[in-house]
């Protein structure tokens, strides 16, 4: 029942078959990984299949990044793209914090992300610090199959 609606990666039978029958929806696409050209089951679903229903959909389209804006732009998909910069590139952010800095307030860090993304393996340093100041991690993930 929502007016706007914001789908993340992939969505599932039901949430398709929702927005794809309530076309009073705004429906926003947020896309951050090359599902166009991926041909796996992702969720119990065609990664490349799905991606393109979801894109039929979509009113407006975001990018984590300007090349999946500029490869969307090649692939000719006739919808508004936007480019929405991720909040945090744990590299850059690193470069720029003491690693003794330690708040007491802090004492459980939550991160989230899937296996063969590359997300992990910038932030690894981040959350063996974090383990190092006895700081409690919480992955929100799911295993690499």
């Amino acid at each position: 029942d929502a007016d706007i609606v914001l789908v993340s990666q992939l969505a599932d039978d039901a949430l398709l078959e929702s927005i794809s029958k309530n076309t009073a929806q705004y429906v926003v696409y947020d896309v951050c990984d090359k599902y166009y050209e991926d041909e796996r089951i992702v969720g119990g679903v065609n990664a490349k299949s799905r991606f393109y229903e979801i894109v039929n959909r979509a009113n407006l389209i975001v990018t984590s990044t300007l090349q999946l804006k500029k490869d969307l732009y090649e692939l000719k998909i006739d919808k508004p793209i936007v480019h929405i910069q991720d909040g945090i590139d744990f590299v850059e952010f690193g470069k720029g914090i003491n690693p003794n800095y330690n708040s007491p307030k802090i004492n459980t860090i939550g991160w989230f992300g899937n296996p063969g993304r590359g997300n992990l393996d910038s932030a690894v340093w981040l959350l063996e610090n974090a383990l190092e100041l006895g700081k409690e991690i919480k992955l929100i993930t799911k295993r690499k199959l």
